[in-house]
This record gives structure tokens, sequence and C-alpha cells, in this order.
């Protein structure tokens, strides 16, 4: 219901769910999110853990991106092979 209310307010609402594998919570929601970005903490999230989270979400399809959290600068400059002209604007604090 609140969600409902919500979207005759707003053009997006963020709606910050716990950890796809740790809980249901994604799976109850699913049916009400239009779309999902996953969040993938730098060092922490083994490629394991995504993959297995991407296989527990009930609809596949409304994932449109994820976002890779608490990068380290230095360490993924070193795994970039494009180095064009912007190259060391993108890891600039």
């Amino acid at each position: 219901t609140i969600l409902d209310r919500l979207r005759g307010e707003y053009d997006y609402i963020l709606v910050d769910l716990p950890p796809v594998c740790a809980a249901v919570d994604v799976k109850a929601v699913s049916p009400f999110i239009d779309m999902f970005v996953m969040v993938i903490k730098w060092g922490e999230t083994s490629p394991d853990a995504v993959l297995e989270a991407l296989a527990s979400i009930p609809n596949p399809q409304k994932i449109v991106g994820s976002v890779l959290a608490g990068a380290n600068p230095s360490l993924l400059s070193r795994l970039e092979g494009y180095k064009g002209r912007h190259y060391a604007g993108y890891f600039s604090a």
C-alpha cells in the first residue's frame, strides 16, 4: 500500500534490502519492485556469492545493473585495460 501511494508522488523509489542470500526479504517484495540494482562489496563479496544471489532472485530480468561498493581505486586501475585520455579522471576522489 505504501509503495502504491509513493508511486503517485515520486518518479523513483529506492528500497534498501538485506543481502539476497541472507534473507527472504527480496523474494517477498519482488512482486512490488520494478527493478533491482545489485550491490557487490569489493574484497568481501565472493564471485560464488554473486552467482548464488543471481540464481536465487525470483525475476532475474528485473536486474538492471550492479554497483561495486568500496572499490580500491589503485587496485581497480590495474584491472583497467583501456588507457584513454580520461583514464586518470575515472579514479580520482
